[in-house]
């Protein structure tokens, strides 16, 4: 019987307890099994596992929840046999829901836990000095004319991490808005890459969503490319500095890169370039218990991961060789 993904990974955390975590590096571990048919995605994620030290009590989390949950019903209806045995106030009855915080918080602790898990498969960075930048970053953003936030309802942004993946850097994070349509509400979530470039550009600002800029003033630029423009709302402080930034080469790596219309929108704000795509989560979702990364979601945040930093590369080589670099008399790129 030909084993799925999910049993090959298991297989290759197995493996590498039994010889040793330390015994090989990463990349001797992928080396080791591809001799044996094992995908180098398995074998990063089985590394991981692995080395995965998640403490979460003696028991199964699942096992350990449901006990303190019997635990809570039982001191709840201990108080309340208490209450009508010695006539308490009916105000002590809140006394009574107390025990169920127990439950709650070790839910939350677990959570906690399983999303460090799940960020260090993903190869995110969990240094406090990186975090607090990247987070110094974001009202930066928010703050020089961001259209994305600017015209959007109730923006809520989460913590922002590090992206270190295959020798490239990134600052990655999720927001999220509410669309209000009539007397509904819909909130959208969205994930975002930061990147601070060498150099300050002229902001620039493009998305496929043109009811954001509803209140935006100016008209919309229509660039070289008709595909380019058929997808995108472009918006600058003047023509010239669309035409600027987005040059033709730029426009045909955009749409090349990111034919499945990942890319929602992205803007340049001073010296960042900010890149929204659809929502990929940072947290494993509600599972208590099983992997916390599944095989096919690696690959699809694998993919997403990769197809944003592709563009991000393309736009710092594209910028500063078509801009910097060339000396183009027309640059209104800044120093920092």
């Amino acid at each position: 019987m030909e084993r799925n993904h999910e049993q090959k990974v298991q297989e290759v955390a197995s493996e590498i307890k039994r010889q040793g975590v330390t015994s090989k590096t990463r990349e001797e571990w992928k080396a080791y099994f591809k001799n044996r048919d094992f995908l180098d995605d398995e074998v990063d994620i089985g590394f991981v596992v692995a080395n995965a030290k998640i403490h979460t009590g003696p028991l199964e989390p699942k096992l350990t929840l449901g006990l303190l949950s019997i635990l809570a019903l039982v001191l709840f209806i201990v108080w309340i046999a208490i209450m009508f045995q010695f006539s308490i106030d009916e105000d002590a009855f809140q006394i009574g829901i107390l025990p169920f915080f127990i439950p709650a918080t070790y839910w939350g602790y677990v959570h906690q836990q399983r999303t460090k898990f799940f960020l260090r498969v993903l190869q995110f960075d969990f240094d406090a000095e990186e975090i607090k930048h990247a987070n110094q970053l974001i009202p930066k953003w928010e703050n020089l004319g961001s259209q994305l936030v600017r015209k959007r309802n109730k923006v809520r942004l989460s913590p922002f991490f590090k992206l270190k993946y295959d020798g490239r850097e990134t600052y990655f994070g999720t927001y999220s808005y509410v669309v209000s349509s009539g007397k509904h509400e819909q909130t959208i979530h969205k994930s975002i890459y930061v990147q601070q470039m060498k150099k300050a550009f002229p902001d620039v600002h493009c998305l496929q969503d043109s009811s954001v800029f509803g209140f935006f003033k100016g008209q919309d630029i229509e660039l070289e490319s008709p595909r380019f423009n058929k997808r995108f709302v472009v918006r600058a402080g003047h023509p010239k500095e669309a035409f600027l930034v987005l040059n033709p080469r730029l426009m045909d790596a955009i749409l090349r890169r990111d034919p499945n219309k990942f890319v929602n929108s992205f803007e340049t704000v001073d010296d960042l370039l900010v890149i929204e795509t659809d929502f990929h989560p940072i947290e494993p979702g509600g599972r208590l218990t099983g992997p916390i990364l599944t095989f096919k979601e690696y690959k699809k945040a694998k993919k997403d991961i990769i197809t944003s930093l592709d563009l991000i590369t393309d736009f710092n080589d594209i910028l500063h060789r078509e801009i910097v670099d060339k000396g183009d008399q027309r640059s209104i790129a800044k120093e920092k």
